[in-house]
């Protein structure tokens, strides 16, 4: 665990952390060593995950993606502008797909830091609540390519042409998963995704990740008696540390400290 944020390398962090409220989803969470993969509907930014599809392709670039993509199949046939309104329908509906997969998608979303005083105020019940830190490493969950680091940018919508997709597929999805407004910077997010075409069911989206917990962080108005629950639930999963969140003296800043605590008061 940190001590402060000028120790972490907010490009490629090697931990991450997930801010908690006190409540049952977040110790059930734990005791089942799960973590939930939320839609994208359910962000607290209504513009995250938007985006516009540019629709408006002519019949000739329509024909020439079609034999472009029947070449690289090997395949001999030729299509002609006479198949286009027979092909046409096929093609919005894989970008209708596109969009259906973009709302279905499960996203566990992460901080590179366990300092930012507004990350607690509004993700841990102003601070009443705590901090989860998740290792990451290239053989598990959170490692590149598998989870992604959020851009921030100026407001503006992600926009590409349909056919784009077709050729740059990849990137077009990354774009939209990983760029919001600057105004959420102070977040400093990371997201583990996961996409299906279709709405997967609650068993799915209840997820088991492949991350291993290093330690949990106590916010600075966390009654003891409920830092102390959390530490009943994972008292017997080895390697966890236990910090309480202080202020630094003379300072608008958080720092880490180990959490004291008793045998004698687990057992209570």
């Amino acid at each position: 665990m940190y001590s402060s944020e000028l120790e972490i390398d907010l490009e490629n962090p090697r931990t991450l952390f997930k801010y908690r409220a006190f409540d049952h989803r977040a110790m059930q969470s734990l005791i089942d060593n799960k973590i939930w993969l939320a839609i994208p509907e359910s962000f607290n930014d209504p513009f995250d995950c938007r985006f516009y599809i540019d629709r408006l392709h002519s019949d000739e670039e329509l024909l020439n993606h079609l034999n472009f993509c029947a070449e690289n199949r090997g395949d001999t046939k030729r299509y002609t502008l006479e198949d286009i309104p027979q092909e046409r329908p096929h093609f919005e509906n894989i970008l209708t797909e596109l969009e259906n997969g973009v709302q279905n998608a499960g996203a566990f979303c992460l901080s590179a830091t366990p300092f930012e005083p507004l990350m607690w105020a509004h993700y841990a019940d102003g601070h009443r609540g705590f901090c989860i830190e998740y290792e990451r490493r290239q053989d598990n969950d959170l490692r590149a390519g598998s989870c992604l680091r959020v851009s921030y940018d100026e407001p503006i919508l992600p926009t590409f042409r349909g056919l784009d997709f077709f050729s740059n597929g990849k990137e077009i999805l990354m774009n939209i998963f990983k760029y919001k407004s600057k105004s959420w910077s102070y977040e400093k997010e990371w997201r583990f995704l996961r996409m299906w075409k279709t709405s997967p069911d609650t068993e799915v989206r209840s997820y088991r990740l492949n991350a291993r917990i290093l330690s949990i962080s106590f916010g600075l108005r966390m009654p003891r008696r409920d830092a102390l629950t959390v530490i009943r639930v994972l008292r017997y999963c080895t390697g966890i540390e236990f910090y309480q969140m202080s202020a630094v003296p003379e300072q608008l800043a958080l720092t880490a400290v180990p959490f004291e605590f008793s045998e004698e008061e687990l057992d209570i």
